[in-house]
């Protein structure tokens, strides 16, 4: 795992007594990096597609599945995104045993 502190850039000349702390390159939040080691993405094709074709944007659109493994071995990431929602459903789950 990698933590990265966010930096909101500011373009032109910051003045932090207008702008506050972000304008000098502060931050509340980190991103957080987490290696994973393997796991599998889902998504829906028309049957008659052929195998050669498959990976290509336009199969994405209506859903996307993934269950990622992280790499401490303990949690599965499970991501689904699909056209009839607005957003994304996400899950953090201790891998069964």
């Amino acid at each position: 795992m990698r933590r990265i502190p966010l930096v909101t850039h500011f373009i032109g000349t910051s003045n932090p007594m207008m702008e506050g702390p972000e304008a000098q390159g502060e931050s509340k939040y980190d991103r957080v990096d987490l290696d994973v080691i393997g796991g599998t993405v889902s998504f829906i094709v028309p049957h008659n597609v052929p195998d050669d074709e498959i990976l290509q944007d336009k199969w994405l659109e209506r859903f996307v599945g993934c269950d990622v493994e992280l790499a401490d071995g303990e949690y599965v990431l499970h991501l689904t995104i699909t056209c009839e929602t607005y957003g994304v459903d996400v899950r953090l789950t201790r891998k069964e045993r």
